[in-house]
């Protein structure tokens, strides 16, 4: 489990106490996040920042072995000529194919710029797309 704080380690913005929050879209100081969970134990967090505060990144392990993380984080250029950098990316799960007994979502690949964020797909032209993501939605019935 991803837990995010402020420097001071108190303010939490994700999954504080031993909590764990729900996929979506949560604010790190003044900068927007995405926290998916795209797989059984395993936990994912966009911030396409700037960002305008440090933060603290905590990974809980709940087993004996670890799994691994990865990540990646831009810094601003001191050159002032800027190339652009373009990649399929996971941001968002689509809508539910069912309201309830069962249905699927799919998170499409997006085009993404890596100062910009989402741009429109022609500019990834060229580059191998993901393949799509799906999970089972609404399995609850009423």
């Amino acid at each position: 489990m991803i837990a995010v704080t402020a420097i001071d380690n108190q303010t939490y913005y994700l999954n504080g106490g031993y909590t764990e929050g729900y996929e979506g879209e949560y604010n790190f100081g003044n900068t927007k996040g995405i926290y998916t969970k795209p797989g059984k134990d395993m936990d994912e967090l966009n911030i396409k920042g700037p960002l305008t505060e440090p933060l603290v990144l905590y990974v809980c392990l709940f087993a004996d072995t670890n799994p691994g993380v990865h990540y990646s984080y831009a810094m601003p250029s001191d050159t002032p000529t800027y190339t652009p950098k373009y990649r399929w990316d996971f941001v968002e799960w689509g809508p539910c194919s069912a309201q309830c007994g069962g249905g699927t979502q799919v998170m499409l690949g997006i085009c993404m710029e890596e100062k910009n964020g989402k741009v429109k797909p022609s500019l990834c032209e060229g580059i191998p797309k993901k393949e799509p993501r799906a999970r089972t939605c609404n399995d609850k019935t009423l």
